[in-house]
């Protein structure tokens, strides 16, 4: 595997995180290689030069994108699940899944104890949706801004060491 979480033991060098090592630590690096196969190199590295504006702007879209794809599936989660449990026609339950997953509350009347579990459990799980939606969305822009403010540090560290080894000699 080309990553390994570095906390992560081999097995056998006694770790005493045993379920940990086993299972998990193969997994996350597992799961860390697929994304990094799928996507790419998301963000640029410490070191590396501001991204172009062009290429800036895609990686944007490509957000923006993957946002769009979450919320559609959570849209779809909401209109299925109000319609087959709370019984609602699809337009009502197109309604409320969107009023839900937008935070405005429910439109119609929920009847039965299913479909109020149904409703809870959507609303709880429509704030995460909106806080995965809000960081896909904003991590390249927020990168962008403190990898420009890091790059700017390391030009006036670099100045600073480059005065301090001129007045050595």
């Amino acid at each position: 595997m080309r990553f390994r979480y570095t906390h992560c033991k081999q097995p056998g060098q006694g770790s005493g995180w045993g379920f940990f090592t086993r299972v998990l630590c193969p997994c996350l690096s597992l799961a860390q290689n697929r994304a990094e196969s799928l996507y790419g190199s998301m963000l640029e590295r410490k070191k590396d030069a501001l991204l172009p504006w062009p290429r800036f702007v895609g990686r944007i879209v490509k957000s923006i994108a993957m946002g769009q794809v979450v919320v559609a599936a959570a849209l779809t989660i909401g209109v299925l699940g109000y319609h087959f449990i709370a019984e609602f026609a699809w337009i009502d339950a197109l309604l409320n899944a969107c009023m839900i997953l937008a935070g405005m509350g429910p439109m119609g009347e929920l009847h039965s104890n299913a479909a109020k579990l149904f409703a809870s459990g959507y609303a709880l799980f429509s704030g995460l949706v909106f806080i995965v939606v809000m960081g896909v969305v904003l991590t390249p822009l927020l990168h962008r801004i403190l990898h420009a403010f890091h790059l700017e540090q390391a030009d006036d560290d670099d100045e600073e060491k480059t005065k301090a080894d001129s007045k050595k000699t």
